[in-house]
């Protein structure tokens, strides 16, 4: 089934974001703002009716537009709120998956860095044992630099002769 891809669950999600925020707001701005204007006429002819002559008829009117309008007031501010809490939840979500794929991301960098100082250590040995065989016979006696006591040695011994060799 089409809808259960998860390659298309972040845009099923906009999409369904953006039709009910949409509808959130073509609600907020023009429906109900219309539909109040109206109970609020319909409540000043009630109380203009009422104060005119009071019926049974009238005063059930009134309670009944009085119900109606709380209900109306109720209704679009838990709509309000389970847009809000809607969009939270979306933020959220999004945010994990951010934090995800950036997670993915750096594992991968992680991985080739790793591969590349792996690379360049095996080469800087090839290098240090292509020299150790290249070395005319009177500089064989540096090889004594090797000792790890004396790495400080061996690099400045290394640095001077790839130096010499690439200069001239």
């Amino acid at each position: 089934m089409p809808q259960l891809d998860p390659t298309s669950y972040f845009s099923q999600f906009f999409w369904l974001c953006a039709t009910f925020g949409t509808f959130y707001l073509v609600l907020t701005k023009y429906i109900l703002p219309q539909i109040a204007k109206v109970l609020f006429v319909r409540h000043q002819k009630a109380e203009q009716a009422q104060i005119t002559q009071e019926s049974p008829l009238q005063q059930e009117t009134l309670h009944v537009q009085h119900t109606t309008g709380q209900h109306m007031t109720d209704a679009c501010s838990k709509a309000k709120q389970a847009v809000q809490n809607a969009m939270q939840k979306s933020q959220e979500w999004m945010k994990e998956q951010t934090a995800q794929v950036q997670q993915k991301q750096l594992n991968s960098l992680q991985t080739q860095y790793t591969s590349q100082m792996k690379q360049n250590a095996y080469t800087y040995a090839h290098v240090s044992q292509a020299l150790k065989h290249t070395l005319p016979p009177s500089a064989q006696a540096a090889t004594q630099f090797l000792h790890p006591k004396n790495t400080p040695k061996m690099r400045v011994f290394d640095k001077t002769v790839v130096h010499t060799l690439f200069t001239k």
